[in-house]
């Protein structure tokens, strides 16, 4: 996974650094097998990993689990994946990370967004989308969306979003 910002307003300068923490996953707070919770409500976040939660609407349970990639073909080649699933009355789940002590960050500036998905094999393709939205409200800003392919295939879903003015 990976989050850049792009300001052309600095002349001749642009920062590709990667602004996510942890953005492979090699830091989880479950330890090696999976970690299954309960879950009910709308909204609710439980961290995961350094940097990371889920949230989620919905009453029942998610399991999550930090996988060795041992596949050579995931693009970008992480060393971790992980695989999370909730169950039929989980409606909403969401993968989050805030970006602590960085206001304005990304104002004014094109922001670029990376990462890979799969599900299993015989399993409907699910549409995904990064976004970035402000914690202090206002706009949010799509900056990659894409579906996984209902195969075992992993997808590489990537875009960018222009953020306007001041957040």
């Amino acid at each position: 996974s990976m989050l850049t910002n792009i300001n052309p307003a600095e002349e001749g300068s642009v920062s590709t650094q990667n602004e996510l923490i942890n953005p492979q996953f090699v830091d989880v707070l479950f330890g090696t097998t999976p970690y299954v919770f309960n879950v009910s409500g709308s909204g609710t976040l439980t961290q995961i990993a350094p940097g990371w939660s889920i949230k989620t609407t919905g009453s029942g349970t998610v399991t999550i689990a930090q996988i060795a990639s041992a596949v050579t073909d995931i693009p970008s080649q992480p060393p971790y994946v992980l695989d999370i699933t909730g169950s039929a009355g989980v409606t909403s789940l969401d993968l989050v990370q805030r970006i602590e002590h960085s206001p304005r960050l990304l104002s004014g500036g094109v922001v670029a967004g990376y990462f890979v998905a799969k599900t299993q094999t015989g399993t409907a393709a699910i549409p995904l989308t990064l976004s970035y939205i402000p914690s202090g409200g206002g706009s949010s800003y799509d900056i990659a969306m894409g579906s996984t392919s209902g195969t075992s295939d992993y997808v590489a879903i990537k875009g960018n979003a222009s953020i306007d003015g001041v957040i």
